[in-house]
């Protein structure tokens, strides 16, 4: 019997051959025994490569198996998926053939076989490597060595798809890359931010130190200091370390501390948003100044109040400038009110002097007690012309005559009177410097100023003391003139008179200038000397400062302006009574009756002819009428036109007319910056007589016109 060719399996295999050969028992267990072994060794084996090749097919990876000749024998199907294969072009094929047809899937062929056979040719039991292809997959590669018994017996290659993960590990790196980007100009930004807030905080810190002129500081919420800028330290003269961690009342006056205003601006900038005044507060070295003081509250996001900002602006010479300012527009506006009053007492001193000087001069010599009295009213009304003159002195309105002037020379010349004035029980002491410039001043007016002063240091020293006339040359520079409207920069002619007397309280300071304020008792002091001095000191273009202590005693300065000009040397005639000519016709214009009718007179009695008018227009109808009028003595403030305006006209139409003014203050039409015009020829009220006639005489004797049109 012949052995089947074609595999059969279990026991009817083993029977069959068994029956080829005649041996065949079934019943002899010596024979069946084996059999039944052999065939569950069989069936455990088919089972094992079974679940081998399930396995193989289940795997997620591509595997294909080649013995030691390169023979696949063995593949799953992910292996040809992956490939995109099919069975028969793997199935007992030579691996070499696979890999070559396999390489056309690479860019570059002969790089992955040669890779492959870099790989075959190791010894490595593992070797493992990444393949791009040229469709752009990529696939993880692992060769593992087959050992039987120890004995190399082919390769498992093993391929896995890694397309997928590769990407996102690609997408996952980008975006990791970009997040460290964005981290990176994040950080950069922030840095920047950081840079920028630190900048910003050194700026502001620079700009809080650079203020020098306020005092900006921080407050707790207590109002304790917590912070000091060095203009707070100009201003209050505390250092940081002196004043951080104390309470801010310690700028406080002691009436206000007293009194709880330190809490009350606090509580006040709660509630209203800030606290804003102007008040008194103290420095370190306890003096007081002016105050425009802010407190602001600090609030954080919540809303919660965290502290208080706090500036504060030294406006003492603000406040100061600000006094002046309104001292100096009462003075104008007073100035204005006198100056009026001081032009109508003039023309009534006129008449009264000049008729009482008529009287005086017809009262016989039996006529002793008339004579008295005559000489009683003349003193009065000289004393009231006196005063008069001092309230135009005040308004600067005085007709000034200013000459260059030797303030040594002045002061030496003076010092005689002075002593006259002064007491026994006062020493005066002049202090003349070398090298003194010249001033430009009326001698008279500066004289006079100087006389009061005099006058007043006298009174006071009831008890005695010295009087100090000092000059000296001086410069005052902008910074100086800023803080005087009138002042300009330049040099000056200082003289100062002081005395070691009573001095003054702030006070009277303050009102020392004032016209008609005075402290002596009633009837000793009229309060009108130190004003004369202003007024002419201001009207002359120059400055007045004054300086006074309780029990220190008082200096006035008086700076006026150095004289620059060629000095001309006047001489000064001597007033005397002049007579004039029936040849000689003057003209009088004044719209005063009482003092054109004593003008005419005094005149007509010194020998003049006399032709009289009451205003401008009249006048110039007898000039049209009279020709033979040498002179036209007019009033400068006339109605319709004034006296100026009279005079132009007049020369207008007689070129040779000779022209003299009157005036019971200066007025703008003749005189400019306190001086009369160049060539005007002024009688100022109120005069005598014998005043009026020697100043006719004189303009009519003068070679030539003096006057200016």
């Amino acid at each position: 019997m012949a052995i089947p060719t074609e595999p059969i399996g279990g026991m009817r295999r083993s029977e069959a051959l068994l029956d080829a050969i005649g041996l065949h028992s079934p019943e002899d267990p010596a024979v069946t025994a084996p059999l039944a072994a052999r065939h569950r060794a069989e069936q455990e084996l088919a089972q094992a490569l079974a679940l081998t090749r399930a396995t193989l097919q289940s795997t997620p990876e591509g595997i294909v198996v080649t013995n030691r000749d390169g023979i696949i024998t063995d593949f799953n199907q992910k292996y040809l998926d992956l490939w995109q294969l099919d069975a028969a072009d793997v199935a007992s094929r030579n691996h070499g053939l696979v890999l070559t047809k396999l390489s056309r899937k690479f860019a570059d062929p002969a790089a992955f076989l040669a890779r492959v056979e870099a790989v075959r040719a190791s010894n490595e039991t593992e070797a493992a490597d990444v393949l791009t292809l040229a469709d752009g997959r990529i696939f993880e590669r692992l060769a593992r060595i087959l050992l039987v018994n120890g004995i190399a017996a082919g390769r498992v290659w093993s391929f896995r798809d890694i397309t997928e993960r590769i990407n996102i590990q690609n997408s996952l790196r980008e975006h990791q890359f970009k997040l460290q980007e964005l981290n990176n100009t994040l950080e950069q930004k922030v840095a920047e931010r950081t840079a920028a807030l630190h900048r910003s905080e050194q700026q502001f810190e620079q700009l809080i130190n650079g203020v020098k002129d306020c005092a900006i500081y921080m407050l707790d919420t207590e109002g304790r200091i917590v912070s000091w800028n060095p203009g707070a330290e100009r201003i209050k003269g505390y250092t940081a370390q002196e004043i951080i961690g104390k309470h801010l009342g310690e700028f406080y006056t002691d009436e206000d501390r007293a009194n709880g205003a330190p809490a009350r601006a606090l509580a006040t900038a709660v509630k209203e948003g800030k606290f804003e005044a102007d008040v008194w507060r103290v420095r370190k070295d306890g003096t007081r100044f002016w105050a425009s003081v802010l407190i602001d509250p600090l609030r954080d996001d919540a809303g919660t109040l965290i502290g208080f900002a706090k500036i504060t602006r030294d406006m003492t010479e603000r406040r100061a400038l600000q006094e002046q300012l309104h001292q100096s527009q009462k003075m104008e506006a007073i100035g204005q009110l006198t100056g009026g009053v001081a032009h109508d007492f003039n023309n009534l001193l006129t008449v009264i002097l000049g008729n009482l000087d008529t009287i005086g001069r017809h009262i016989s010599p039996e006529q002793a007690r008339l004579a008295r009295a005559v000489d009683q009213a003349m003193r009065g009304a000289q004393r009231a012309a006196k005063l008069t003159q001092q309230l135009l002195a005040f308004s600067r309105r005085q007709p000034l005559n200013p000459k260059p002037t030797d303030m040594n020379r002045l002061v030496t010349d003076l010092s005689d009177l002075v002593r006259r004035t002064l007491r026994e029980d006062i020493a005066l002491e002049a202090v003349l410097a070398g090298g003194l410039w010249r001033v430009e001043a009326d001698q008279n007016q500066l004289e006079s100023a100087l006389l009061n002063l005099a006058v007043n240091a006298r009174d006071a020293m009831p008890e005695g003391g010295k009087l100090t006339i000092e000059t000296a040359n001086t410069h005052l520079d902008s910074h100086y003139a800023a803080n005087y409207a009138e002042i300009a920069p330049g040099q000056y002619v200082l003289v100062s008179v002081t005395d070691t007397g009573v001095g003054m309280t702030p006070e009277v300071l303050s009102h020392a200038f004032d016209p008609f304020y005075t402290t002596k008792p009633l009837g000793e002091g009229t309060g009108l000397g130190l004003s004369q001095v202003f007024g002419f000191v201001k009207q002359s273009g120059g400055h007045v400062k004054l300086y006074s202590e309780v029990g220190q005693g008082t200096t006035v300065k008086i700076y006026l302006p150095r004289f620059h000009g060629e000095i001309v040397v006047d001489k000064i005639p001597a007033i005397v009574e002049a007579r004039g000519h029936a040849s000689e016709t003057i003209l009088v214009v004044e719209d005063d009756e009482g003092v054109r009718n004593y003008s005419t007179e005094g005149l007509r009695d010194l020998g003049f002819r006399v032709i009289e008018a009451s205003d401008g227009m009249s006048a110039l109808r007898l000039l049209d009428r009279y020709p033979e009028i040498s002179l036209l003595f007019t009033d400068v403030g006339l109605p319709t036109i004034n006296g100026r305006q009279l005079a132009d006209e007049a020369r207008r139409r007689r070129p040779g007319l000779r022209v003299l003014f009157t005036s019971g203050y200066a007025r703008n039409a003749i005189v400019h910056q306190g001086r009369l015009d160049p060539g005007v020829e002024l009688l100022s009220k109120p005069f005598t007589r014998t005043e009026l006639g020697a100043r006719v005489r004189d303009v009519l004797d003068a070679p030539e016109q003096r006057g200016a049109s």
